[in-house]
């Protein structure tokens, strides 16, 4: 009976190592390889361009407000990070320079209560829910009218700190701990349009709540 396996010499270039069973490359052996036009890729780099300008003109949009501006207070959610000295370091609305003097109130709160041993986790006033994560020298505080649960707020705010330590790295707490008064925004890197979009993102996507296994998926 004739061998049933068939000559590499007579197979076409670039199969030949399909018949020993091995996915090797032999001498020889010619891969194709795929060339994207350069038009497409300029395309796909000025789409990419474009997106994140669209991005920083929607956060840009609101940059002027802060807390003694009525239309502050007209958006449903609100995120604000600052140091335990008080200082800013992120805002989803308005000027966190403007702002600061009231996130300054909000750590003094804070502090306050963590000397009676207390941690502030929640206050519900009226139709807002404001939300505490207290991360070591970074307070997250979500001021939020959706209706979200407190659960659900919380791990939002922890996929936002944890976007932040992706940035900053774990040294940020040694770094506030020697001056207190450091403003981390220098080392922000423009990251704040991503965290706005990630806080966007939870209010499209609804239905996937983070860090809470508890609560089934829509």
């Amino acid at each position: 009976m004739a061998d049933a396996t068939a000559d590499p010499s007579n197979l076409p270039t670039g199969s030949r190592s399909a018949t020993s069973g091995s996915a090797a490359l032999t001498d020889g052996d010619e891969v194709d390889t795929l060339t994207v036009p350069t038009a497409v890729v300029a395309k796909a780099g000025e789409d990419r361009r474009l997106m994140w300008a669209r991005k920083r003109e929607k956060q840009q949009r609101y940059s002027h407000e802060h807390n003694k501006d009525p239309a502050w207070f007209h958006h449903k959610k609100h995120v604000l990070i600052c140091s335990w000295s008080g200082r800013p370091i992120f805002t989803r609305y308005g000027d966190d320079t403007a702002l600061a003097a009231y996130m300054g109130v909000i750590s003094a709160i804070i502090m306050n209560l963590q000397k009676h041993g207390d941690n502030l986790r929640s206050i519900v006033a009226g139709d807002h829910t404001f939300v505490f994560l207290l991360k070591g020298p970074i307070y997250l505080v979500c001021v939020s009218s959706t209706g979200e649960s407190v659960a659900q707020i919380q791990g939002q705010l922890s996929y936002v700190y944890d976007q932040i330590l992706s940035v900053l790295t774990g040294s940020v707490a040694q770094i506030l701990k020697d001056r207190p008064q450091y403003d981390l925004r220098n080392l922000m890197g423009g990251t704040e349009i991503v965290l706005s979009d990630l806080i966007s993102d939870f209010n499209r996507y609804a239905c996937i709540e983070i860090h809470s296994p508890s609560t089934s998926a829509c």
